[in-house]
């Protein structure tokens, strides 16, 4: 026999044991046993084996650090086996490091082929996602199909980080009534997570995200974006789905949100949102976000306007010939999103101040005519005055489908828009055209092209004004001269509530966000049996993290390095300061004025050279001078924050530990509990007593009523419908006949 061999062999026999141990819970032994097998050095195959075992014995006896180490050595060993990564996805969960358990399950779903089993397990694991992890999963995939091209990135406006996360979460908890566990998102994750995210649904989702950082404009393009793509899978359906009619009503919602922007924002059209919110409604009549759109944008439309909206929806609905072809539907849904183009109009001599229905569908098959599109690809998005006073400016965008056309489109545009608006009644209304400015946005890149004919130019495009540097830049085989944007920062911030701290557990993970009541009220628990979770708040500047309870303070010192041991420490603990220092020198650790006072004498603390709460801690006795003053005010004695430089915590952020008062308010409190209780004890049993007898008093009265009517009629009838035929007086009001009973 081989050395080999015989290594197999030893490494099988120690493999074999460990299992059985694995099976009767012999956590230590197994672990053993397979680390002996592994010395044996076998072969590949049968080492991803022992390792994957060794991982799962880890798991099951807590220390989760090594069976992750060991899953990752048999994932690389043996990448197309799904067990090494069942294993890391279970270690990473024990680590309470649940994205990336996340991951390692979609990992292993995808090498088991669909397992059901994996499928199974990744949905449990989903459903511990926080909405803060659930936003930041879905923006890292939308960066992702940013990357790959299928998603453009921002063109118009753009926030920072924190504000596109904290929209995200918004977002999230809006979407869902406060509900904790965002189940629809949830199921739209997960689609994310098996297969690439469909372009369509990607630009709806961060169109909504937009709007919640108030970034309205790029909510706009993102939503017309999405609403475009899902007209083209409608078209391709046949018959059309319900399910991408409710996709397309909720893009149109977004839409509509985009332009109703938030009371008193430069960015808000109540026309635009209205119209958005109408075509919303004729696909899925039963969405109540969209009855509230339409409700909030009505009051502030005319009839005119509405009417007008009331057309243009018609005449959308009514030009077949406007969607998209296959061959469209098909570059759409490949990597290059459609390219979007504004026009703007200038008619000087116009008398008029608003545009009527008929002129503005003229105004639509001309353009359309001249850049060779279809009439449904061009909008009307504005009428206004010139800045001069006299005449007026068209604002018009165009949905260019295929991205190779878009040089063709403008030339054709450019040439023939003059000709083709020169109708009779056109020039009788707006007289000639002066002008045509059009600004084209390629996907990957923000690029301005203005072709302007005539002898003055718009010099706005959409009413905003946008610094451009000189670039030359190639798109789709046609070479001309463009100019690049920066995405500009939305004209109002967004207030990041999380700011100056965050709430997490005792080993720093974040925690769900409570969902806040509208009076910022908190349960509070007076019995230690009841307490929820212990929630932590984590310092912004990363000192500390720290919770209170009725009479304590645990503040776990983040900066003290583990390797220092107690009689290295210097530390202070007065009633109105604290310092933790390393001794003989001047390195503070933490120092600080509290926020009150505390008891030195029965404040401890404890270096446990680890992590988290085995790590430098103090316990600081509160002195609750409150409530020496008034026992009953127990929430007198609460914190607003640790110490005085720091920023005070939302009142409502985590519920109120009252469980360890001190002895003599805690007995009041129970003297006082126990009177009320009796007293509602008291009120309940006379409540009882008067319920019965009005239920008695009810029953005679029904009883004396069927009575006269029998007396009167000669006919027994039950006395609700003696009710329904007989005043209050006795009279008789309905002659309807009574159903008799049988003597």
């Amino acid at each position: 026999m081989t050395s080999a061999g015989f290594r197999s062999i030893k490494a099988e026999h120690f493999k074999k044991r460990g299992d059985e141990a694995v099976k009767l819970g012999n956590c230590r032994d197994a672990w053993e046993l397979y680390s002996q097998a592994i010395k044996a050095e076998p072969d590949r195959e049968l080492m991803s084996r022992v390792l994957s075992n060794r991982a799962l014995a880890y798991s099951k006896g807590g220390r989760h650090a090594d069976a992750l180490a060991d899953a990752q050595q048999a994932a690389t060993l043996a990448p197309t086996w799904d067990k090494p990564w069942w294993r890391q996805g279970s270690a990473l969960l024990g680590l309470q490091r649940t994205p990336e358990a996340i991951a390692a399950f979609v990992k292993a779903w995808k090498v088991s082929q669909g397992s059901e089993e994996c499928g199974k397990m990744m949905w449990a694991v989903l459903q511990k996602l926080t909405r803060q992890e659930l936003a930041e999963g879905m923006l890292r995939h939308l960066s992702h199909l940013e990357s790959q091209g299928k998603v453009g990135p921002a063109e118009l406006e753009e926030c920072s980080t924190d504000q596109m996360l904290e929209a995200g979460i918004m977002h999230l908890k809006r979407q869902h009534n406060g509900a904790v566990r965002s189940s629809p998102h949830l199921l739209m994750y997960s689609r994310w997570l098996k297969q690439d995210a469909d372009p369509a649904e990607a630009y709806s989702e961060r169109a909504a995200i937009f709007c919640y950082g108030k970034c309205f404009l790029q909510g706009r393009a993102d939503a017309r974006q999405a609403v475009h793509l899902f007209k083209t899978k409608l078209q391709a359906e046949m018959p059309p789905t319900l399910v991408t009619r409710q996709a397309l009503a909720e893009a149109y919602q977004r839409l509509g949100d985009a332009f109703l922007a938030e009371k008193d924002h430069p960015d808000t059209d109540y026309t635009h949102g209205l119209k958005a919110f109408r075509q919303g409604l004729s696909l899925h009549a039963d969405n109540g976000r969209l009855q509230q759109g339409v409700e909030a944008a009505s009051p502030h439309v005319t009839t005119f306007q509405i009417e007008q909206i009331e057309l243009e929806i018609q005449a959308e609905d009514m030009d077949t010939v406007g969607l998209p072809s296959t061959a469209e539907s098909a570059a759409l849904h490949g990597s290059m999103p459609p390219i979007i183009a504004d026009a703007i109009l200038s008619f000087p001599e116009a008398k008029q101040t608003g545009l009527s229905g008929r002129p503005r569908e003229m105004l639509k098959a001309g353009l359309a005519a001249a850049a060779g599109l279809p009439q449904h690809a061009i909008m009307l998005e504005g009428v206004q005055r010139q800045a001069s006073g006299r005449g007026l400016q068209l604002r018009f965008s165009l949905t260019i489908a295929a991205p190779s056309a878009a040089e063709d489109v403008i030339r054709s545009l450019k040439a023939g828009a003059g000709a083709a608006l020169k109708d009779a009644d056109l020039i009788a209304l707006l007289g000639p055209l002066h002008s045509t400015s059009i600004k084209v946005s390629l996907p990957g890149a923000r690029v301005q092209r203005n072709v302007t004919s005539g002898t003055a130019a718009a010099e706005e495009c959409m009413g905003e004004s946008r610094s451009h540097e000189a670039a030359d830049t190639t798109a789709d085989g046609g070479a001309a001269a463009k100019q690049l944007t920066r995405p500009t920062q939305p004209k109002t911030d967004l207030e990041l509530p999380y700011k100056m701290y965050r709430l997490v557990r005792a080993d720093g993970k974040a925690v769900e966000r409570p969902n806040k009541h509208p009076f910022c009220m908190s349960r509070v628990y007076y019995d230690a049996t009841e307490k929820p979770e212990e929630v932590w708040t984590e310092v912004a500047d990363g000192s500390c993290r720290w919770r209170q309870s009725g009479s304590e303070i645990k503040v776990i010192c983040l900066k003290v390095p583990a390797e220092l041991t107690g009689a290295q420490l210097h530390v202070q603990i007065e009633p109105y300061r604290v310092r933790v220092a390393r001794k003989g020198c001047e390195e503070v650790f933490f120092e600080g004025e509290l926020e009150r006072g505390i008891v030195p004498r029965e404040s401890i603390w404890e270096a446990g050279q680890g992590r988290a709460e085995d790590g430098f801690m103090l316990h600081l006795h509160k002195m609750n001078l409150e409530l020496l003053r008034q026992h009953w005010a127990h929430s007198e004695m609460w914190w607003p924050r640790l110490l005085r430089h720091h920023s005070p915590i939302a009142w409502d952020d985590y519920e109120k530990d009252y469980s360890d008062l001190p002895a003599p308010v805690m007995q009041r409190h129970k003297a006082a509990e126990a009177l009320k209780d009796a007293d509602r004890q008291l009120e309940n049993s006379e409540k009882s007593v008067r319920d019965i007898l009005q239920e008695r008093d009810d029953i005679r009265k029904r009883t004396r009523q069927e009575r006269l009517h029998e007396m009167r009629t000669g006919a027994k009838a039950s006395w609700v419908s003696i009710d329904r035929r007989w005043g209050a007086d006795g009279a008789l009001v309905s002659a309807a006949p009574v159903q008799t009973s049988a003597a």
